[in-house]
């Protein structure tokens, strides 16, 4: 089981190292690391969303909905560098709110509605 002691202890180690250079190296590889790891995320969750909206109009052409897909994600993480991200921020906050307590309610409903209909049938 992973554990946070661990984990800071296996930076504290890495740090104590004679050399001068395998601490830098150490954090060059991981900066790869999640670098890789980011670029993967994002590549599968666009070639997902791609996907999607070719099988649902496959008349569009392919590099007609990547481009158009790539400039919105570029529009919507244009939120988080500029300064309109702090409103944006308490926007999401109360719309995030409102939909969960909807999406509870509407689930209550469903589910009071399926019980009544399985008594009566």
């Amino acid at each position: 089981m992973f554990s946070y002691y661990d984990y800071f202890s296996r930076i504290d180690a890495i740090a104590k190292f004679d050399q001068p250079v395998i601490p830098q190296l150490f954090s060059v590889l991981f900066f790869l690391m999640l670098f890789t790891l980011g670029v993967g995320s994002a590549t599968a969750l666009t070639s997902g969303v791609i996907r999607i909206i070719h099988d649902q109009f496959p008349s569009i052409k392919k590099l007609h909905i990547t481009i158009l897909v790539c400039f919105a994600g570029f529009l919507s993480g244009l939120i988080y560098v500029t300064p309109v991200r702090k409103s944006f921020k308490i926007l999401y906050t109360i719309v995030s709110s409102t939909s969960k307590t909807l999406l509870k309610v509407i689930l209550t409903q469903a589910r009071s509605l399926t019980h009544c209909l399985e008594k009566i049938l």
